[in-house]
């Protein structure tokens, strides 16, 4: 709406994108804060949410502590937890250990494994597919999440940049009003 002859390209994230923006092109990518990006990335935040688990509406699991009776399917994201997955990692430095029993590289298998199953999943409390519900962690054990918009430390000021930013801050604002 703000750009109607821009043109956009909308990928999924993985090691292709990942080395687009390290080897200098001219793009900036949408994801969650990587710790793992080199210092010449700039990853500019635009906004945070706190990390769920998420059931399929009848399940009988109704708060956290009964989801430890359940398997977890996990989101592997190519490029950004292959080897490693850092809200696993987040999880166990808070005492919650999960083990997955299934990992999904595509975001509606994984919706479709927990709308057909007692699996959970873990996302973030503005991403709970229609059909479930959200299973929040205790109070002292909220996980945030950083949404940022990573680009060539070099082209952070750029003008259109700048701009981008404005228009993804105001657009989670919305989404989360």
């Amino acid at each position: 709406k703000e750009a109607p002859h821009a043109r956009y390209s909308f990928v999924r994230w993985g090691s292709n994108v990942k080395n687009r923006l390290i080897d200098g092109e001219e793009s900036v990518a949408v994801h969650y804060f990587d710790e793992n990006l080199p210092q010449s990335i700039s990853q500019m935040e635009f906004g945070k949410e706190k990390v769920v688990f998420f059931v399929r509406d009848a399940h009988p699991a109704q708060e956290f502590a009964s989801l430890a009776n359940f398997p977890t399917v996990l989101f592997k994201t190519p490029g950004w937890n292959d080897n490693k997955y850092p809200i696993l990692e987040r999880l166990r430095n808070i005492g919650f250990d999960v083990t997955p029993k299934v990992e999904v590289d595509h975001p509606a298998m994984i919706h479709d494994v927990v709308l057909k199953s007692d699996y959970y999943g873990i996302t973030l409390s503005g991403s709970v597919p229609e059909g479930c519900r959200s299973i929040d962690l205790p109070e002292k054990l909220l996980i945030d999440v950083s949404y940022v918009m990573s680009c060539r430390r070099s082209q952070q000021d750029a003008p259109l940049n700048q701009w981008l930013l404005r228009i993804l801050k105001a657009t989670l604002k919305n989404k989360q009003a």
